[in-house]
């Protein structure tokens, strides 16, 4: 009975220890999934901003500048809603309708963004051909190195054959396994990109991040977005105290520094002024003690 409980603490311990190595390992391959997206892509995406932002009228920047923010909230809406999705047993299509009404926010969005495109058709034509190699690129160095990591971290590598022998034939290739078309259509490509903020790879889109349970959740909000001069930040603060709040341009420069002191946990409402800040896409962070949470937010007179 001891030898057994021994081996069976022995196996234990093993198996805890080769997570704690592949967690590791993990943890590695997202860094250098990041530091690829910093050397790469965001330079990159930097450039495209700059000539997308140059070539637009003030009218139709400010459009776009909106459209932005309102991209990045439905992002984080939508990660959000998939880290926290529990699907009912035998319930597959509960994702799909849950996401179905952001889906269609998203197409209301594109539509509106049509004309710009139209009024600059020589520019986004052009913008479009450099887009697409770049991006598919970008994709395929990526793949390659979770490719490397599954081969060398995961005990079944992934199967180099296409044939229907292999067990991730067909994975990876959305729908049919014929290929994730969002990502090799060049309306979409282009769409990514004059959505882009400017936010830090880090950043974007909250990649990689888990939702801490018990960590301070402020859902946090700012209203009326985009605003000409003051803005509302609304959070619910759990526990009294000072809490920071801190503005930033998409280019990670801070701009601003303030306190907010709480008196006592609840529903709190701040006033951030605008007078300051020119037109433009601002990121904010609030954070006391906890995880920070952000968010963003348009200034636009």
């Amino acid at each position: 009975m001891k030898r057994i409980l021994a081996i069976t603490v022995f196996i234990a311990f093993s198996s805890i220890l080769l997570f704690s190595q592949t967690q590791k390992n993990f943890d590695d391959l997202k860094a250098d999934i990041r530091t690829y997206a910093e050397q790469n892509i965001h330079p990159q995406m930097n450039i495209w901003k700059s000539q997308i932002d140059k070539e637009l009228n003030s009218d139709e920047l400010a459009i776009l500048n909106s459209a932005r923010a309102k991209a990045t909230e439905f992002k984080k809406d939508g990660l959000e809603h998939m880290r926290n999705f529990t699907p009912d047993r035998g319930n597959k299509g509960g994702k799909k309708g849950k996401n179905h009404p952001m889906r269609e926010q998203m197409k209301e969005m594109h539509a509106q963004l049509l004309p710009i495109i139209e009024n600059h058709s020589d520019f986004f034509a052009n913008l479009k051909e450099e887009i697409q190699p770049k991006s598919e690129k970008w994709q395929d160095d990526m793949r390659t190195m979770k490719r490397e990591w599954k081969q060398e971290n995961v005990e079944k590598a992934e199967c180099e054959n296409k044939s229907a022998e292999c067990p991730n034939h067909g994975k990876g290739k959305g729908k049919y396994g014929k290929g994730n078309k969002f990502e090799n259509n060049p309306e979409h490509q282009l769409m990514r990109v004059m959505l882009w903020d400017g936010s830090p790879f880090e950043d974007e889109g909250g990649l990689f991040q888990k939702s801490d349970q018990s960590a301070a959740r402020y859902n946090a909000n700012v209203f009326p977005n985009p605003a000409n001069d003051a803005i509302n930040l609304e959070f619910n603060a759990p526990t009294q105290g000072v809490y920071e709040l801190t503005i930033s341009d998409v280019s990670g420069n801070v701009v601003s520094k303030q306190n907010v002191n709480v008196s006592s946990a609840g529903k709190i409402n701040h006033i951030i002024t605008g007078v300051s800040l020119g037109n433009g896409v601002y990121n904010y962070t609030i954070t006391t003690g906890g995880i920070p949470e952000s968010g963003r937010f348009v200034i636009q007179r």
